[in-house]
């Protein structure tokens, strides 16, 4: 599967060349990687949406976890198809016990809100080995993280009683899975640390 896709990149890669349309081969390379993911990704998920029913719960779960996950970053799998399974894994598996744990007590939704939000104002980022944030960009996505958070929180006080708790319960979801990230984010983190530390003093 990998030669197939590497060798469909170096085709289309060389075809715009030939034609005039120059791209840098490391940024082609990298938007071409994406794109594929994509594909997969879709390609995988709609035939077990509609085959499960799971077509509004995943659809309002992407949007909030998407949103969010562009602010706060999250964990990162290096094995491309590794990655699309997990996403999959993650966009299915989350929103269908999410559509079947429906949480209806006030106080342990509040209490869920507070957590993510002190969680994201305390870690700040997760943020992708190879594109290290600034300390002024870390804190700007965090700002925005928790805007849209309070946000949704807001909107979710207003129309406790009338607004559908499917919805918003997908969307907590959506934020818990966010948070549980950066928690594994960071103890990776450490763990590289300490390992690299050990190495040092051997």
């Amino acid at each position: 599967m990998k030669k197939i896709i590497n060798k469909l990149e170096s085709i289309i890669y060389t075809k715009l060349i030939k034609n005039g349309i120059y791209v840098e081969e490391d940024i082609f390379n990298y938007g071409f990687l994406v794109l594929t993911r994509y594909l997969i990704y879709i390609s995988i998920m709609l035939p077990l949406l509609i085959t499960f029913g799971l077509v509004k719960p995943v659809f309002v779960f992407c949007i909030s976890y998407f949103i969010l996950r562009n602010h706060v970053g999250g964990v990162h799998v290096a094995n491309p198809l590794l990655c699309v399974l997990t996403t999959v894994s993650i966009t299915i598996l989350v929103p269908w016990i999410a559509a079947n744990n429906i949480i209806n007590s006030f106080r342990i939704i509040c209490t869920m809100y507070t957590i993510i939000i002190f969680s994201i104002y305390i870690i700040k980022v997760a943020d992708h080995p190879n594109k290290p944030l600034s300390s002024e960009e870390k804190n700007q996505h965090s700002k925005n993280a928790i805007v849209i958070i309070l946000f949704e929180f807001l909107v979710f006080l207003f129309s406790y009683k009338n607004s559908s708790k499917l919805i918003f319960n997908e969307i907590l979801f959506a934020n818990l899975v966010c948070t549980l990230e950066l928690y594994v984010f960071c103890i990776t983190k450490a763990k590289t640390k300490i390992i690299s530390h050990k190495s040092i003093n051997k």
